[in-house]
């Protein structure tokens, strides 16, 4: 049987072709992942996002007759937008309603940086203006000093999955300030194969979306493999 030791179920946008293979990739025995897509036809990421969380439910109870184990919301423009209230609000409703526990793309990254105790960060994101205006207020409100924001000029989000991870790694090595963790943002944003080589060369941790998803998912069901090449935060749970 796959996912003999945990099913890991994702709710992602239907543009997102990174997360799957990303932790796909990673995933130790017996763990499996199993993904189920929003699909919207507004072209306004406003709209995108509502239409999303009128989909949701329907996501989710696919997810729940699969018999995975824990649930992740894997949507980070979601959680810069709605705030960490909304976080809240999504795991409570998943666990009251279908007895499952979950986590949100947002959580996940906040929680995976204060396991490594870091205060001060760096970011890197993918996104347009007008989410990344959102970016460094959400990061305050959650107790985090952001040293410097590094962005990758993209329009269409749906650009986001063909940049390579060495683009990623090159705007990790120019950071100019000196923070304790750089952060990568953005759940279709391909990194997993870069950090640990960003880590080696800049002598600081560096979290990813997708790393910190997978960390807190198999945290919450208790698979504590010890994994390597991935960064830090995989390797000391």
């Amino acid at each position: 049987m796959y996912g003999w030791r945990a099913k890991i179920g994702l709710v992602v946008p239907a543009n997102n072709t990174v997360i799957e293979p990303e932790l796909n990739k990673i995933s130790p025995p017996g763990v499996s992942i199993h993904a189920m897509r929003l699909w919207t036809q507004s072209c306004d990421m406003a709209e995108q996002l509502s239409e999303m969380e009128r989909l949701v439910r329907g996501r989710v109870m696919e997810l729940v007759v699969a018999g995975v184990d824990v649930i992740v919301y894997a949507c980070m423009a979601t959680g810069l937008i709605k705030g960490p209230k909304w976080a809240e609000d999504f795991v409570t409703w998943i666990g009251d309603t279908f007895g499952i526990r979950a986590t949100t793309a947002s959580r996940a990254t906040v929680a995976a940086l204060h396991h490594l105790k870091v205060r001060r960060i760096a970011l890197i994101t993918p996104y347009p203006p007008e989410l990344n205006e959102l970016v460094i207020p959400f990061f305050e409100t959650c107790e985090f000093e952001v040293t410097e924001m590094v962005n990758l000029p993209i329009s269409d989000l749906r650009e986001v999955c063909r940049i390579p991870p060495e683009m990623v790694y090159r705007l990790g090595r120019g950071i100019k300030t000196d923070p304790q963790a750089i952060c990568i943002l953005a759940t279709d944003l391909r990194s997993i194969e870069s950090i640990e080589a960003l880590e080696h060369d800049v002598g600081k941790p560096v979290v990813s979306t997708n790393q910190a998803i997978f960390w807190q998912a198999l945290k919450t069901v208790g698979v504590n493999q010890d994994l390597r090449g991935y960064g830090d935060l995989l390797r000391n749970k």
